[in-house]
């Protein structure tokens, strides 16, 4: 997680996002708990998923640039579609491991799957992680970024508040409403994330370009 929030190029990017979910991988298969293989195959579905649609994103970016640094996308201009495409995946495949709607599904199968300290490590660590890799790659970003991040981020939000709050009602599992509960949380991770990505560059684009 530390490498993901010092990141300033890809590459690292790359490297460190598979290492962060890496451990947590272990420490849900040594649950012990029925339906722990189940929970961490599926969470690995969702690491790998997540991992290749921002490998997929950042190598369009490497594409339209030319470079693998974060600040290369001061250089973006959002009307093509490569350029767009690249920030989509960026954005929902981080967007999988927060955890947001319509991603989020397995994650009740990866809390049930745990004892109470793993299950919440679990819903907590890779959304830290995820969050930091967005908040590298949206800060930098060049002002003309945000009419893609901001849209697709506060879309995202909107959704999971909804998604996870309706969901958690028509559970009966404690563990599955707690993770439905925290989906909905997540909405306001992503609402912050989309509010600090527009204040960036409204108020500060000198910060926004950095």
């Amino acid at each position: 997680g530390m490498l993901v929030s010092l990141a300033h190029d890809t590459v690292l990017l790359t490297v460190a996002l598979p290492f962060a979910n890496a451990p947590l991988l272990l420490l849900l298969y040594n649950g012990r708990r029925p339906g722990a293989d189940e929970a961490t195959l599926k969470f690995a579905f969702i690491a790998g998923l997540s991992w290749a649609l921002t490998g997929f994103g950042f190598a369009l970016n490497y594409a339209a640039t030319g470079s693998t640094a974060l600040s290369s996308t001061a250089t973006l201009e959002t009307t093509a579609g490569l350029n767009v495409a690249a920030l989509m995946l960026i954005v929902i495949g981080q967007g999988i491991m927060l955890g947001s709607v319509p991603f989020h599904l397995p994650l009740g199968d990866v809390a049930d799957g745990s004892d109470a300290w793993r299950g919440g490590v679990m819903l907590i660590g890779p959304r830290l992680t995820a969050a930091a890799a967005l908040v590298r790659f949206g800060e930098i970003g060049a002002p003309a970024t945000a009419a893609v991040i901001v849209p697709l981020l506060l879309l995202l939000a909107v959704t999971t508040l909804l998604g996870g709050a309706l969901g958690a009602l028509s559970r009966r599992r404690v563990w599955r409403m707690l993770a439905d509960i925290s989906v909905a949380q997540t909405g306001f991770w992503l609402l912050g994330l989309a509010v600090l990505r527009w204040w960036s560059v409204e108020n500060h684009p000198e910060f926004a370009q950095r």
